[in-house]
Parts: C-alpha cells; sequence; structure tokens
C-alpha cells in the first residue's frame, strides 16, 4: 500500500504551532486603545527619582538631546524631567520603566498606569527587594512582553521556528516511498580556527555597586571584571544629604544614594525629627480679602493668614486720593489726601 506524507508546507505549519507563542497581530495591536499613563512628578517626586538617572547613558541612548540641548548633566536631566519622561524615554541603560512595570505582576496591580510610582518604588524598595528584571533584554530574555507608551509593542520574545527545507523534505520522501536507503555524505571537517593568544588584563579596581543589588565589589575599569570576592553589602554613612524636601544617605563604600524620604516635620518649629534640617517656609500669595492675605509655603504646604501691611506709600492716584497698597500682596484701596501738604506729597 502506498504511505501518504504530509507536505513539506503543513509540516512547517505543524512546526510553527508547536514551538511558537500565540500573540496578537501587528493590526490588532494597533486597533487597541492607548493608555493613559501618568507621567507628572512633584519636585520631590523628581528629586528622588534622579537618583536612577545617569546622563553618559542617557546621552548615548538619545544623540538627538545631544545635538539639540548639548551633554552637560544639568541640561540633560531637565530634558528627561521636562520631555523625556512623558515620552516614555529611558533614564539609563539599567533601568527601563516599561520593562520594570511589564515584569511585576502585583505592580501593575498596586500602581496600574501611574509611571511615576514605578520610579519611585525601584528607587525605595525594588533594590532592596532585589527585584533583577529592569531593562527590555532582560524582560525579554524571561519570556516578557514588553509595551511602550501608547499600547506599541517595545520588544516580544522571538519564538523558535524550524524550517525544513525543500530537499531535505524530498529526500525523506523518496526514501519511504521507494524503501531504499538513502546515502548521505558526510560532512567535510571544518578547517581549525587559529585561536589568537589571550591577552592577560592588569585589572585597575574601582569600587562601584553593582546592578540590580544593595551591594557593592571592586569592578575593573578596563575590563569590567567583577571581584565577586570582595563583595559587600551597602552601609549608609551617618550623615544625610539634606535637599529642601528630602534626605538620603550615601553608602561608605561607593557612590550608591540609598534610603531617600520625606522630611518629617511632627512639631511647629519645622525640624526634620530624622536627618534635623531646618526648613524655612517659602510663601507664596494663596488669597485674601479687604482685611488679610492667606500666605501659603510652596514647600510644604503650611498656611496662614496675616493682616495687610500699608507701611509703605505707593502712588498719587488723582488729585483727590492716593493709592495704599499691602507690601506683601495685591491688595490696594484709595485714601483721600490730606489738605495741604498730603504725606504722599500731593499739595493741595
Amino acid at each position: 500500500m502506498r504511505r501518504k506524507f504530509l507536505t513539506p508546507a503543513l509540516v512547517f505549519i505543524m512546526c510553527i504551532g508547536i514551538t511558537m507563542t500565540a500573540y496578537a497581530s501587528p493590526q490588532a495591536d494597533q486597533l487597541q486603545s492607548q493608555p493613559q499613563f501618568t507621567t507628572n512628578a512633584t519636585a520631590e517626586e523628581l528629586s528622588i527619582i534622579k537618583t536612577l538617572f545617569s546622563a553618559e547613558e542617557y546621552a548615548e541612548l538619545y544623540p538627538d538631546v545631544v545635538k539639540a540641548h548639548g551633554n552637560e548633566e544639568a541640561a540633560l536631566w531637565d530634558h528627561f524631567a521636562a520631555h523625556g519622561l512623558s515620552e516614555g524615554r529611558a533614564l539609563s541603560k539599567s533601568f527601563h520603566v516599561f520593562a520594570y512595570r511589564a515584569a511585576y505582576e502585583d505592580l501593575q496591580e498596586a500602581f496600574g498606569n501611574n509611571l511615576i510610582a514605578y520610579y519611585i518604588h525601584y528607587a525605595t524598595h525594588g533594590m532592596q527587594e532585589n527585584r533583577s528584571i529592569t531593562t527590555v533584554p532582560q524582560a525579554v530574555k524571561a519570556g516578557i512582553t514588553v509595551t511602550g507608551l501608547r499600547g506599541q509593542v517595545i520588544a516580544r520574545p522571538v519564538p523558535v521556528v524550524i524550517t525544513p527545507t525543500e530537499e531535505t523534505n524530498q529526500e525523506e520522501t523518496n526514501h519511504e516511498e521507494t524503501g531504499n536507503p538513502v546515502a548521505i555524505p558526510e560532512t567535510p571537517s571544518p578547517e581549525p580556527v587559529p585561536v589568537p593568544s589571550a591577552t592577560v588584563c592588569t585589572h585597575q579596581y574601582i569600587t562601584k555597586q553593582l546592578e540590580n543589588t544593595r551591594s557593592h565589589a571592586p569592578v575593573c575599569e578596563i575590563c569590567g571584571y567583577i571581584d565577586e570576592q570582595k563583595q559587600e553589602l551597602c552601609e549608609a554613612e551617618d550623615r544625610y544629604i539634606i535637599d529642601t524636601m528630602y534626605h538620603i544617605h550615601k553608602c561608605k563604600g561607593c557612590d550608591r544614594l540609598m534610603d531617600a524620604g520625606n522630611h518629617q516635620y511632627l512639631t511647629n518649629d519645622f525640624i526634620c525629627s530624622v536627618c534635623g534640617y531646618q526648613h524655612v517656609h517659602n510663601y507664596f500669595i494663596l488669597n485674601y480679602d479687604d482685611k488679610y492675605h492667606i500666605k501659603s509655603c510652596t514647600l510644604c504646604n503650611f498656611g496662614s493668614s496675616e493682616a495687610h501691611k500699608f507701611s509703605v506709600l505707593t502712588t498719587i492716584y488723582s488729585n483727590k486720593e492716593h493709592k495704599m497698597q499691602c507690601s506683601d500682596c495685591d491688595y490696594y484701596y484709595l485714601e483721600e489726601h490730606t489738605p495741604g501738604e498730603c504725606k504722599c506729597g500731593y499739595r493741595s
């Protein structure tokens, strides 16, 4: 009886069906509604996010930014804070917020589409929790598809496809149909490839923080070799690095910034109970009426109400009145001139 054989095309389709993970077609991806991500950060949040920023790596990743703004660290950070964050750009080669988001479902459940929360979590908790999938290549290697700001696929795992050649299938078919053995030619042994002589690095070490861990070790500046035998956990210095919004420790052995936190004001003297920072209010006038103005601090939201101050006479308004304006806000009123020589300088 003559045997029936699968055609090469059918074999190819079956191989794909076995080895490829199913995913939506590009057309289906484009039809999905674009997610709405939160990318607005407060000054305090930006100060924490900045601890993850690498100006050198940001410049390498985005030459268009360097061309437009230069390669100064301050200019590059200003671009990321004002534009790069909302454009979905990575702030370094070691952290991509969309890869981090895709890798951890518990964070997706907690933060949803609030991108700022993922940055803050990694800077304050993720490294300590050893959450090691922080880049697109790491996510793809772990079998994770990464989507971007508009819901588009940035990267996905590449499926393994076995493609039989027509010649191989024909040989196998002829062998099965005729029952005759098929002679398989021997593959000639490849010529030995000359091995270049090894160059031994003389290692010049500096102590650096290790990615995705809370530790540091000697790292060779020449070849990048890490002396893991001398790896140590990062230990915070006693003193704090202090800003108007937060305090943060620096590691005793490397440049890692760690344990960032908001200033804690437990009493009305506005001295941080953690680091001892003395807060100075930066007031702006929030509102006013004909008797009082309300001041609010731009740094801590503390507010107070004060009576207007008219100690400074401003301008002559007319031949009957002069203008009295509060020295702290925009409120003013009109007052009649004093007969003769008025205090404003007007003479009647």
